[in-house]
């Protein structure tokens, strides 16, 4: 069901977004973004998506390290940078409030940011933790919140081992409801995995596709 992805909105913004080349791959004719992620591996075109678009920028060497865990801090850029979120400095010298962060770090305004807009908040103790790696039902909350996706609550399991009651049951029956994850062999979701570069790399990617179906759904209905 693609129609949960795009429940409202205006239909020439969409369009917009069609012809951009979201929705039309333009971008997999492109040659390796990555040094390190061949046509002949796994994460090759959610890597290339996110390279293309600017979500990823890669190392200084040209490599993506796809098998890399991703921190808050990292997060925080590339959800900001993928969903088009204007990036606000804060203040020089600003801790923005968390006690162990960097003022000067790389990722001050995009932690700060990410804090402003609420996808991303501190800890009860008044911490950022912005080199904490981000689990699976931590990155799915962050990811869906800024996508501004149309999330419903839970009324039933989408997995085994995923209580109706628990926070995160909302965001993986969405992305499973939408195949936004690889599937475990054994049919649980474990909240608590970490998540690497290329887990996120095939999220955007697989969000798009999504996101796209439901463009052209809304197209055929004003046809």
């Amino acid at each position: 069901n693609t129609s949960v992805i795009i429940d409202n909105g205006d239909f020439d913004e969409y369009k917009d977004k069609i012809t951009s080349g979201l929705c039309t791959e333009k971008w997999s004719n492109n040659t390796m973004w990555f040094s390190d992620v061949n046509s002949s591996h796994e994460s090759f075109i959610a890597a290339m998506f996110v390279g293309y678009y600017g979500i990823f920028d890669g190392y200084s060497d040209g490599s993506f390290k796809p098998d890399k865990t991703i921190n808050r801090a990292e997060t925080a850029k590339v959800v900001l940078a993928g969903f088009g979120y204007d990036v606000i400095e804060p203040s020089p010298n600003s801790n923005a409030g968390f006690w162990d962060v960097d003022p000067n770090a790389w990722y001050m305004p995009y932690v700060y940011t990410s804090n402003l807009y609420g996808i991303m908040s501190g800890n009860d103790n008044g911490s950022m933790s912005p080199g904490d790696t981000v689990n699976r039902a931590e990155l799915l909350r962050i990811f869906l919140e800024s996508a501004k996706a149309n999330v419903t609550e839970c009324t039933t399991s989408p997995y085994p081992n995923v209580a109706v009651k628990s926070w995160y049951c909302k965001y993986a029956k969405f992305a499973k409801g939408q195949e936004l994850l690889t599937e475990s062999p054994d049919g649980n979701f474990y909240p608590d995995a970490a998540m690497t570069r290329a887990d996120v790399a095939h999220l955007f990617y697989s969000y798009n596709k999504a996101w796209c179906a439901s463009i052209f759904e809304l197209i055929q209905g004003n046809n």
